[in-house]
Parts: structure tokens; C-alpha cells; sequence
């Protein structure tokens, strides 16, 4: 991908890890590492503490801290049955673990050695965005910065790719990254036409929502409800313009109410 407009949203690998580092306990990090039943649970608060502070994430992210750190992300602080399983970590608490989890496991998965180890990574994903929204303080710009970043370490091929697209499209309309409606159409287009390839690829879609826009490129939808939910919301964005259009139909695709855009790529 060969858009120089991304390049005003200043890619940084560690922006967003920066922005979220300073709200980050040690109780919260306890918390992360005891995820597998306490098990070597020092081990894993102390390399946790070192990436926390500023520490250079290994590559590839080895198995302490990384395993804790994939349970955690799962967690679901807005459950209502969350303090019976959260070992006393408040609601609040348990998002900054998610979302500290989330950003460590999605920087680490810029480097093609730790892709290696893992999968599903638009769960990931989809876990950090929906837990910022709990947070008291502003990761939109650090979050642009860093997820242009990672578009770019990704192969072209990769279905991964196209969902951080997704993702940054969202945020920069959400967020009003200032960029014309010429740059937001081109990257709009981009994106329909890399979800194209991915299908093709996989000769029409895999995994259980094989009929489902921008789902239908990976086997990993375990929170595929929450991509819809961030689809709907794109569908209603108040944006003038072609670009407008573009977004709110590919929204309309990943809230599942039209089966893929249809407007000219051209």
C-alpha cells in the first residue's frame, strides 16, 4: 500500500503502548500475570513490569509473557458476573488489563517472528477497541499512529491486514483525522479491493461467517459481534461526500445488512 496521506498520522510502532503505559498498575499487572492460575506468575509480572517501563518487546514474544497475556485479553470487564471472577481488580482495572494486553500482543505481532506463534489476530483487535472505550483518557491519535504502523509491517496477502484498515478507517473518521475526502475514498477503495483479494484467495470465504463481508477472510471470528457492532456504527457516520458514501456502505457490509459494497472502485 502506497498512501503517502497515511504518513500524516505520523506511524509509530510504540505510540500507542506510550499513551497507555502511564495508567498501568503493578496491581494490574499481577492481575495479567496470574492469569494461568498463578502459574510462574513472577516471572511473567516481572518481564511484564520491563515493557511497561519502556523495556523492548522480544521477538518473538516468548511464551512468558505472552500466554497471560493472550488469557487476559479475553476478559470481560463489562460482564455483570465480572467481580465474582475478576480476584478483586474493579471493572476499570480489568479494561486497562485488557487493553495493556491487547496493545503489548498487537505490537508484538509487527514482528514476523512472533506472527509465527499466533493467529486470530483481528480478535485481538477488536478486544482492544471495544475495552478503550472504557478508558478515562485519549488513544485515538497514538492508536492511528501505531495501527498505520502496523499496515505496514503486514503482507499484502494477509486477510489480518485488511481488518487493521478497517479499524484505522474507523478511527480516522471517529476521531476526524483531517484527511480530505479524496484520501479518505482512496483508502476506502483500497480496503474493498484487498477484502476482494482475500475472498478470492479462499475461493469465496472461509471459516463460520464464510457469507459475511470482511469476516469471510479468516477462520478467527470468536467476537465477530463485536466487528459487526463497530460495522453499525460506521454505517450511521456523519461524513459528507463520496467518502461518505464508501465508509457508510462498508459499514453497512460488516453490520451484515448488504452483502459486499457494490460503489465503483475506480
Amino acid at each position: 500500500m502506497n498512501f503517502l496521506f497515511l504518513e500524516d498520522l505520523l506511524p509509530d510502532p510504540d505510540a500507542l503502548l506510550n499513551e497507555i503505559s502511564p495508567h498501568i498498575g503493578d496491581d494490574v499487572l499481577h492481575f495479567i500475570a496470574h492469569a494461568d492460575y498463578g502459574n510462574d506468575a513472577d516471572e511473567n509480572f516481572h518481564k511484564l513490569k520491563q515493557i511497561r517501563d519502556g523495556g523492548a518487546i522480544a521477538q518473538p514474544l516468548p511464551w512468558s509473557p505472552r500466554e497471560v497475556l493472550e488469557l487476559t485479553r479475553w476478559s470481560n470487564p463489562a460482564s455483570k458476573d465480572w467481580m465474582q471472577q475478576s480476584h478483586g481488580i474493579s471493572r476499570p482495572k480489568g479494561h486497562l488489563a485488557v487493553v495493556f494486553s491487547c496493545a503489548v500482543l498487537m505490537r508484538a505481532y509487527g514482528d514476523a517472528k512472533t506472527r509465527e506463534y499466533c493467529d486470530g489476530y483481528n480478535q485481538t483487535l477488536i478486544q482492544l477497541l471495544s475495552n478503550l472505550e472504557y478508558v478515562d483518557f485519549d488513544t485515538a491519535r497514538a492508536n492511528m499512529s501505531f495501527l498505520v504502523w502496523l499496515i505496514a509491517q503486514l503482507e499484502e496477502e494477509m486477510a489480518e491486514r485488511v481488518f487493521v484498515a478497517v479499524a484505522l478507517l474507523f478511527l480516522c473518521v471517529k476521531y476526524n483525522a483531517k484527511l480530505s475526502d479524496e484520501q479518505l475514498l482512496a483508502f476506502s477503495r483500497w480496503i474493498i479491493g484487498q477484502e476482494k483479494k482475500a475472498v478470492e484467495f479462499w475461493e469465496g470465504g472461509i471459516g463460520d461467517q464464510h457469507y459475511h463481508w470482511l469476516l469471510r477472510t479468516t477462520f478467527f471470528n470468536a467476537h465477530y459481534k463485536k466487528w459487526i457492532a463497530l460495522g453499525a456504527e460506521m454505517a450511521v457516520f456523519s461524513l459528507s461526500g463520496d467518502a461518505g458514501d464508501v465508509v457508510r456502505e462498508i459499514g453497512r457490509c460488516l453490520a451484515g445488512d448488504d452483502w459486499e459494497p457494490t460503489l465503483h472502485l475506480a
